[in-house]
């Protein structure tokens, strides 16, 4: 018997993999969650930088009048007496506390903050750099946020003083993380009802093109 003739037919490729469908509702959820929750996080975001702001310009006011002064005291005895001022003018003020160190670290005032703890910035061996960022931290029992900044005195040849000031800020970090968990539950809320609203609403245009 002859030789049957080689197959001249081209080989098959492979089937291309499908990419998975998503529904039509899905894929409306998806876009109304991702555009509700970037409205949430510009909404939190925004409310928090104007909360920085306020405690900077508060924190940058009240400097201002400690730095007045400070810059009076021009020997050992005007620098005994710092304490009695500052606590005078600021010890009203429960949100605010104070920290003044010499240049050897000594202390020589503090309110409502003590030096070493937790988190509470190191005022030692300042250079007149102006004032430092704004900073947070926990002392482990509230909130601080706060500046630190050399002061100069009118003591001939003494280093510049360095002084914590910070407010406190526990009420507002509460305020805050409650916000975020209704922003959080107000999308999750939001995108299981637009999910439903748009199943139905495809349920119902199919009857109606049955009809």
């Amino acid at each position: 018997m002859p030789p049957e003739p080689a197959s001249t037919a081209a080989p098959q490729k492979p089937a291309r993999a499908q990419s998975p469908w998503i529904p039509l509702p899905a894929r409306l959820t998806l876009v109304t969650v991702l555009a509700l929750g970037l409205m949430a996080a510009v909404t939190w975001l925004t409310l928090s930088i104007q909360m920085q702001g306020q405690d900077r310009r508060a924190l940058q006011e009240r400097m201002t009048a400690a730095q007045k002064l400070l810059m009076q005291v021009d020997g050992a005895g005007n620098l005994a007496h710092l304490p009695l001022r500052l606590e005078a003018e600021f010890g009203r003020d429960t949100r605010l506390a104070i920290l003044v160190q010499g240049a050897f670290g000594q202390v020589l005032y503090q309110q409502q903050i003590a030096s070493g703890a937790p988190g509470v910035p190191d005022a030692r061996g300042l250079s007149n750099q102006g004032l430092l960022a704004l900073r947070t931290w926990n002392d482990g029992h509230r909130l601080w946020r706060g500046i630190v900044a050399p002061v100069q005195t009118q003591m001939t040849g003494a280093a510049p003083l360095g002084m914590v000031m910070a407010l406190d800020v526990t009420a507002q970090q509460r305020f805050m993380n409650s916000l975020a968990l209704t922003l959080t539950a107000y999308v999750l809320l939001a995108a299981l009802a637009c999910a439903l609203a748009f199943i139905w609403l495809l349920r119902r245009s199919e009857v109606k093109l049955r009809m």
